[in-house]
Protein backbone atom coordinates (compact mmCIF):
# COMPACT_ATOMS: atom_id res chain seq x y z
CA UNK A 1 0.00 0.00 0.00
CA UNK A 2 1.36 3.23 -1.02
CA UNK A 3 1.80 5.56 2.16
CA UNK A 4 -0.30 8.83 1.86
CA UNK A 5 1.66 11.97 2.48
CA UNK A 6 0.19 16.11 2.25
CA UNK A 7 1.50 15.60 -0.98
CA UNK A 8 -0.71 12.88 -2.25
CA UNK A 9 -3.65 13.89 0.24
CA UNK A 10 -6.16 16.31 -1.36
CA UNK A 11 -8.16 18.67 1.15
CA UNK A 12 -11.66 18.69 1.24
CA UNK A 13 -13.16 19.91 -2.11
CA UNK A 14 -14.75 23.09 -0.54
CA UNK A 15 -10.65 24.32 -0.26
CA UNK A 16 -9.87 23.71 -3.94
CA UNK A 17 -8.28 27.05 -4.07
CA UNK A 18 -7.55 27.91 -0.49
CA UNK A 19 -5.41 31.00 -1.25
CA UNK A 20 -8.64 32.62 -3.45
CA UNK A 21 -10.81 32.10 -0.50
CA UNK A 22 -8.62 33.43 2.41
CA UNK A 23 -8.19 36.41 0.19
CA UNK A 24 -11.99 36.76 0.11
CA UNK A 25 -12.68 36.20 4.09
CA UNK A 26 -9.79 38.34 5.27
CA UNK A 27 -10.86 41.43 3.02
CA UNK A 28 -12.01 44.50 5.38
CA UNK A 29 -15.99 45.48 3.86
CA UNK A 30 -16.09 48.76 1.77
CA UNK A 31 -17.11 51.60 4.81
CA UNK A 32 -16.35 49.42 7.93
CA UNK A 33 -14.62 50.56 10.62
CA UNK A 34 -14.41 48.98 14.49
CA UNK A 35 -11.68 49.25 17.20
CA UNK A 36 -9.09 46.98 17.11
CA UNK A 37 -6.54 48.05 19.77
CA UNK A 38 -5.04 44.16 19.03
CA UNK A 39 -4.32 44.71 15.49
CA UNK A 40 -5.43 41.14 14.86
CA UNK A 41 -8.41 41.89 12.15
CA UNK A 42 -7.34 41.52 8.15
CA UNK A 43 -4.02 41.60 8.32
CA UNK A 44 -0.93 39.29 10.00
CA UNK A 45 0.19 37.94 12.04
CA UNK A 46 -3.01 37.26 13.59
CA UNK A 47 -5.07 37.05 10.44
CA UNK A 48 -9.01 37.51 11.90
CA UNK A 49 -11.46 38.06 9.66
CA UNK A 50 -14.83 39.90 10.50
CA UNK A 51 -16.55 36.63 9.42
CA UNK A 52 -20.40 36.25 8.18
CA UNK A 53 -23.49 38.20 9.32
CA UNK A 54 -24.91 35.41 11.41
CA UNK A 55 -28.23 37.63 13.16
CA UNK A 56 -29.75 40.70 13.06
CA UNK A 57 -32.28 43.25 14.89
CA UNK A 58 -34.81 41.71 12.10
CA UNK A 59 -33.58 38.60 11.29
CA UNK A 60 -36.11 35.64 10.25
CA UNK A 61 -37.14 33.01 13.20
CA UNK A 62 -34.70 30.65 10.88
CA UNK A 63 -31.58 32.88 10.86
CA UNK A 64 -32.43 33.41 14.38
CA UNK A 65 -32.37 29.57 15.35
CA UNK A 66 -29.27 29.10 13.32
CA UNK A 67 -27.25 31.50 15.05
CA UNK A 68 -28.12 29.70 18.29
CA UNK A 69 -27.14 26.51 17.34
CA UNK A 70 -23.89 27.81 15.93
CA UNK A 71 -22.96 29.45 19.32
CA UNK A 72 -24.06 26.51 21.37
CA UNK A 73 -21.76 24.13 18.95
CA UNK A 74 -18.63 26.49 19.30
CA UNK A 75 -19.32 26.49 23.04
CA UNK A 76 -19.48 23.25 23.13
CA UNK A 77 -15.92 22.81 22.00
CA UNK A 78 -13.57 24.82 24.50
CA UNK A 79 -10.26 23.90 22.16
CA UNK A 80 -12.01 26.75 19.38
CA UNK A 81 -12.40 29.12 22.08
CA UNK A 82 -9.42 31.29 21.63
CA UNK A 83 -10.45 31.33 17.51
CA UNK A 84 -13.53 33.28 17.29
CA UNK A 85 -15.79 36.07 19.01
CA UNK A 86 -19.21 37.53 18.22
CA UNK A 87 -18.68 40.86 17.22
CA UNK A 88 -21.80 43.18 17.28
CA UNK A 89 -22.12 45.85 15.00
CA UNK A 90 -25.15 48.88 15.22
CA UNK A 91 -25.57 51.83 13.60
CA UNK A 92 -28.27 54.61 14.16
CA UNK A 93 -30.15 54.24 10.64
CA UNK A 94 -29.96 50.49 9.73
CA UNK A 95 -29.49 48.72 13.29
CA UNK A 96 -27.59 46.13 14.47
CA UNK A 97 -25.61 43.15 13.38
CA UNK A 98 -23.54 39.98 15.07
CA UNK A 99 -20.82 38.79 12.75
CA UNK A 100 -18.58 35.12 13.70
CA UNK A 101 -15.38 36.87 13.74
CA UNK A 102 -12.75 33.85 13.66
CA UNK A 103 -8.90 33.47 12.93
CA UNK A 104 -8.36 32.43 9.72
CA UNK A 105 -4.90 31.39 9.73
CA UNK A 106 -2.15 29.54 12.20
CA UNK A 107 1.14 29.65 12.38
CA UNK A 108 3.20 26.20 11.76
CA UNK A 109 4.95 25.83 15.18
CA UNK A 110 8.78 24.84 15.43
CA UNK A 111 8.60 21.34 13.82
CA UNK A 112 5.21 21.01 12.49
CA UNK A 113 4.53 19.28 9.70
CA UNK A 114 2.99 20.85 6.72
CA UNK A 115 -1.03 20.63 6.91
CA UNK A 116 -3.15 19.21 4.02
CA UNK A 117 -4.31 22.92 4.65
CA UNK A 118 -1.47 24.82 3.98
CA UNK A 119 -2.14 28.70 2.46
CA UNK A 120 0.85 29.17 -0.49
CA UNK A 121 0.09 32.76 -0.78
CA UNK A 122 0.77 33.24 3.02
CA UNK A 123 4.49 31.39 3.57
CA UNK A 124 4.13 29.85 7.44
CA UNK A 125 0.80 29.37 8.02
CA UNK A 126 -1.68 27.13 7.84
CA UNK A 127 -5.56 27.27 7.97
CA UNK A 128 -7.19 27.49 11.49
CA UNK A 129 -9.57 24.80 13.10
CA UNK A 130 -12.26 27.56 12.75
CA UNK A 131 -11.70 28.35 9.34
CA UNK A 132 -12.58 24.55 8.42
CA UNK A 133 -15.72 24.78 10.75
CA UNK A 134 -16.77 27.89 9.30
CA UNK A 135 -16.39 26.90 5.96
CA UNK A 136 -17.81 23.33 6.50
CA UNK A 137 -20.82 24.71 8.53
CA UNK A 138 -22.35 27.14 5.83
CA UNK A 139 -21.71 24.79 3.29
CA UNK A 140 -24.36 22.44 5.12
CA UNK A 141 -26.70 25.46 5.27
CA UNK A 142 -26.39 26.27 1.79
CA UNK A 143 -27.53 22.37 1.44
CA UNK A 144 -30.19 22.62 3.77
CA UNK A 145 -31.01 25.87 5.40
CA UNK A 146 -32.22 24.81 9.34
CA UNK A 147 -29.10 23.88 11.00
CA UNK A 148 -31.78 22.79 14.00
CA UNK A 149 -34.99 21.61 13.56
CA UNK A 150 -35.83 21.57 17.15
CA UNK A 151 -33.95 24.83 17.97
CA UNK A 152 -36.32 26.48 15.25
CA UNK A 153 -39.14 24.54 16.55
CA UNK A 154 -38.66 25.73 19.60
CA UNK A 155 -38.13 29.71 18.41
CA UNK A 156 -41.17 29.36 16.79
CA UNK A 157 -43.34 27.64 19.41
CA UNK A 158 -42.20 30.52 21.87
CA UNK A 159 -43.24 33.20 19.62
CA UNK A 160 -46.71 31.68 19.44
CA UNK A 161 -46.89 31.72 23.27
CA UNK A 162 -45.99 35.66 23.65
CA UNK A 163 -48.53 36.38 20.62
CA UNK A 164 -51.02 34.41 22.76
CA UNK A 165 -50.30 36.27 25.87
CA UNK A 166 -50.27 39.71 23.94
CA UNK A 167 -53.73 39.07 21.46
CA UNK A 168 -55.76 37.79 24.51
CA UNK A 169 -58.38 39.68 25.29
CA UNK A 170 -61.53 39.42 27.96
CA UNK A 171 -59.77 36.92 30.19
CA UNK A 172 -61.16 35.81 33.08
CA UNK A 173 -59.58 35.50 36.49
CA UNK A 174 -57.47 32.80 37.88
CA UNK A 175 -56.61 31.06 34.57
CA UNK A 176 -54.55 28.02 35.41
CA UNK A 177 -50.84 27.60 35.14
CA UNK A 178 -49.21 27.90 31.62
CA UNK A 179 -52.39 28.42 30.02
CA UNK A 180 -51.61 30.24 26.97
CA UNK A 181 -50.37 26.12 26.33
CA UNK A 182 -53.40 25.30 26.57
CA UNK A 183 -54.95 27.54 23.75
CA UNK A 184 -51.88 26.65 22.20
CA UNK A 185 -52.58 23.03 21.66
CA UNK A 186 -56.43 23.97 21.00
CA UNK A 187 -55.49 25.58 17.95
CA UNK A 188 -52.80 23.58 16.45
CA UNK A 189 -55.49 21.04 16.02
CA UNK A 190 -57.49 23.73 14.07
CA UNK A 191 -58.48 23.24 10.43
CA UNK A 192 -56.81 26.45 8.21
CA UNK A 193 -53.50 27.37 10.35
CA UNK A 194 -55.39 30.01 12.73
CA UNK A 195 -50.95 30.23 13.80
CA UNK A 196 -49.11 32.52 11.26
CA UNK A 197 -45.07 33.08 11.31
CA UNK A 198 -43.58 35.22 9.18
CA UNK A 199 -40.30 36.60 9.25
CA UNK A 200 -39.77 36.99 13.14
CA UNK A 201 -43.34 37.82 14.18
CA UNK A 202 -46.13 35.48 15.37
CA UNK A 203 -49.66 36.36 14.92
CA UNK A 204 -52.95 34.42 15.46
CA UNK A 205 -56.35 34.49 13.67
CA UNK A 206 -58.73 36.82 16.04
CA UNK A 207 -61.78 34.64 15.24
CA UNK A 208 -60.21 31.27 16.39
CA UNK A 209 -58.72 33.19 18.99
CA UNK A 210 -61.50 34.11 20.63
CA UNK A 211 -62.84 30.39 19.27
CA UNK A 212 -59.99 28.81 21.57
CA UNK A 213 -60.25 30.81 24.68
CA UNK A 214 -64.43 29.97 24.49
CA UNK A 215 -63.62 26.74 24.65
CA UNK A 216 -61.43 26.70 27.09
CA UNK A 217 -64.02 28.45 29.23
CA UNK A 218 -60.94 31.32 29.75
CA UNK A 219 -63.12 34.23 28.86
CA UNK A 220 -64.84 36.81 31.64
CA UNK A 221 -68.23 35.72 30.84
CA UNK A 222 -69.43 38.72 33.05
CA UNK A 223 -67.51 41.04 30.51
CA UNK A 224 -69.07 39.59 27.77
CA UNK A 225 -72.48 40.67 29.30
CA UNK A 226 -72.18 43.94 29.51
CA UNK A 227 -70.80 44.13 26.30
CA UNK A 228 -73.94 42.58 24.41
Amino acid sequence: MTEQTVETLKPHPAFANIDEWVKEVLEKPDSFFMSDPEGKFFTGPHFWSIGPCIRTGSSSFIEDANACSLIKELESDPTLADEWQIVSCSHWAIGWVDHLAFQVLKPYAPGEAKSLYDVPSHPGYHLSRMALFVKEWFDRLSDYPVADDVELAQLEYDATLEAIRDQAKGLRENLPEEWEKQIFNVLFRMDGSPIHLEGHDASIDDKRLEEALKILGFKDLQEEDECK
